[in-house]
């Protein structure tokens, strides 16, 4: 099953637009921008499996705005992935 998290990021000027961008992201999955807007808006998809098991990502995202502000936040995740045979 996939998992996806989502990220936004609003501009106190409401005249601003936001584009979100990676700076770190895993390798496991899928990072994606949405087009530039107030708030602006991201996502990363992927499709935890028994190798991912225990494992903790951390996720780095800039928000940058049309007129040159910027703001960077960090956010871990840990990921608990069950097997299919403990589930039932």
């Amino acid at each position: 099953q996939s998992l996806q998290i989502s990220f936004s990021s609003i501009d106190s000027d409401s005249a601003d637009k936001v584009t979100l961008s990676a700076v770190t992201v895993p390798a496991v999955g899928t990072f994606t921008a949405g087009a530039a807007a107030n708030p602006g808006t991201a996502s990363y998809t992927f499709t935890p499996s028994s190798t991912h098991v225990d494992m903790s990502y951390t996720f780095v995202v800039r928000g940058t705005d049309d007129n040159g502000g910027v703001s960077t936040s960090d956010l871990s995740v840990s990921i608990t992935v069950i097997s299919q045979a403990a589930a039932t």
